[in-house]
């Protein structure tokens, strides 16, 4: 007989759908907002696990949901994937997991990132969010996606930092910072055209929602994964179906099942249409 679980309101069975969606450009819009329908899907659906999968921290995640008028007097009542996999929360805003950089890889990183005193990084600690080299186009983005954040300073480098974002749309930046930090063992990927996010080895979106499923027995449960970045695609390889919105890049909606225009009834219906809900 399947075993039920109930938290936060919450249940689900061992074979729940999982429904994972990255937020900016997916399902948030450059505003910040959610669709309606998805606000309704989110609070009303109970036969699916929702897992939000992102590179924001997880006081940006809840400022997010708390700006669209969701769970602002509950904990969030699903597990949450952020800083690209570094952070995994349980339901309710338990941590169960966080990885961070090695000191001699952090050290490493850093001295490549003094190369560009001019680039803005942000750089993320288990419940805090850095920024090194504030710049015009860095403090933009910070505002953007943290809920709040402060300059890096020289006490704060040996900080354990889960994940490294430079902040720049100049494509030969990241070509130079892929070519000087490809030898190590990080995890490189542009998620959006200025943002170019770098992560411990082995850390992904994908390495996230797994260690989710494990910790809730999970592991039988079909996956359902939309996103539109680059970043989303090694969650796109657990998935048995994927979603982008069509606002996506080419090469994205390419790897899609489904290709959402947003602007009609949201992203969420659609993912749990394909799910059989």
């Amino acid at each position: 007989m399947p075993v039920s679980h109930d938290c936060f309101g919450v249940k689900w069975i061992m074979t729940v759908p999982i429904i994972c969606f990255d937020l900016d450009g997916t399902l948030v819009d450059e505003h910040g907002r959610i669709h309606p329908a998805d606000i309704d899907v989110l609070v009303n659906t109970k036969d699916a696990l929702f897992i939000p999968c992102t590179g924001r921290p997880m006081d940006s995640v809840v400022a997010m949901f708390h700006s669209n008028g969701l769970f602002q007097d509950i904990p969030m009542p699903f597990p949450a994937v952020v800083q690209n996999g570094s952070a995994v929360y349980g339901p309710g805003g338990e941590q169960l997991f966080y990885k961070c950089f090695s000191k001699d890889v952090q050290h490493q990183m850093l001295e490549k990132f003094d190369q560009y005193p001019e680039i803005s990084f942000m750089l993320m600690e288990r419940n805090r969010t850095l920024l090194l080299h504030p710049t015009e186009v860095g403090i933009y983005w910070m505002n953007r996606f943290t809920a709040g954040w402060e300059e890096c300073d020289e006490s704060s480098r040996n900080n354990d930092f889960g994940k490294a974002t430079c902040i720049s749309d100049d494509k030969e930046v990241h070509a130079e910072l892929t070519n000087q930090l490809k030898l190590m063992p990080l995890e490189i990927m542009v998620s959006m055209s200025a943002i170019y996010d770098i992560n411990p080895q082995g850390v992904s979106k994908r390495s996230g929602v797994l260690s989710v499923m494990e910790h809730l027995g999970l592991g039988d449960s079909p996956v359902y994964a939309a996103g539109d970045g680059e970043n989303d695609l090694e969650l796109f390889s657990l998935a048995q179906a994927t979603f982008s919105p069509n606002t996506s890049p080419e090469h994205i909606q390419a790897r899609s099942n489904y290709v959402v225009d947003m602007t009609q009834n949201g992203l969420l219906t659609t993912m749990l249409h394909a799910a059989g809900i």
